[in-house]
């Protein structure tokens, strides 16, 4: 099963931007339930930044990715098998709704 990730929000310290919470969404590409939602997984991580740290990242230069490297690395594998077994007799429709333009 493929799956897209999105991080919807993110919650930071006011004084010094770290990021202190994740919430992130992975949906089930291609894949609905039988009334033609989508199925998806969502919810978030607990952070905690180091302003001090080398590594830190100021808020203001995270990007999407950077910031999806952080969920894939602590539970990514978890979420993708939970999302193998929770939705991998999903049905597949034979028709989708859509127009080819953004």
């Amino acid at each position: 099963m493929n799956c897209t990730w999105t991080i919807e929000n993110l919650r930071r310290n006011s004084t010094d931007g770290g990021v202190i919470t994740v919430f992130w969404k992975c949906k089930a590409d291609g894949v609905t339930d039988k009334y033609g939602n989508e199925l998806f997984l969502s919810s978030a991580i607990e952070l905690a930044p180091d302003p001090s740290s080398p590594d830190f990242v100021p808020f203001e230069s995270l990007t999407e990715d950077f910031v999806l490297h952080w969920v894939w690395h602590e539970i990514r594998d978890d979420v993708e098998e939970e999302m193998a077994q929770r939705f991998g007799g999903a049905v597949i429709p034979e028709t989708a709704l859509g127009t080819p333009w953004a």
